[in-house]
């Protein structure tokens, strides 16, 4: 899906994320957090880890990061955290359940049409 994160102070990235129910919470690769001017060794920083479909793998999370996303002319703020996904193979950001789907009423997949109904 395509979505709009920003950042106070920061120009705006369009980027194409999956919808994932398997995920707690929103993923995205460090590169977009390099393009917001964070970097893993800023202070304050949280490094951890997390279990995935893609294996374990470093997280990051910025104290300060203050985020929002917009999807379809739909605005809130979002805790993502940050991942070297390339690296591990995993090649999407991840929309997940506690940023993304706490947003809207209905999150449902359609598996025979192919289709994702969102509102």
């Amino acid at each position: 899906m395509p979505v709009i994160l920003s950042r106070p102070g920061h120009q705006s990235i369009v980027l194409i994320a999956l919808v994932d129910s398997g995920a707690d919470g929103c993923l995205f690769d460090t590169g977009i957090a390099k393009a917001f001017g964070l970097k893993k060794g800023d202070r304050g920083v949280r490094r951890n880890s997390s279990q995935g479909i893609s294996g374990g793998m470093r997280t990051w999370r910025w104290p300060r990061g203050r985020f929002s996303l917009d999807f379809f002319g739909t605005t809130f703020p979002i805790d993502p955290t940050f991942a070297d996904l390339a690296v591990h193979g995993a090649a999407f950001n991840l929309l997940g359940r506690a940023d993304f789907f706490a947003q809207f009423d209905t999150v449902n997949f359609d598996q025979k049409n192919l289709r994702v109904e969102i509102r």
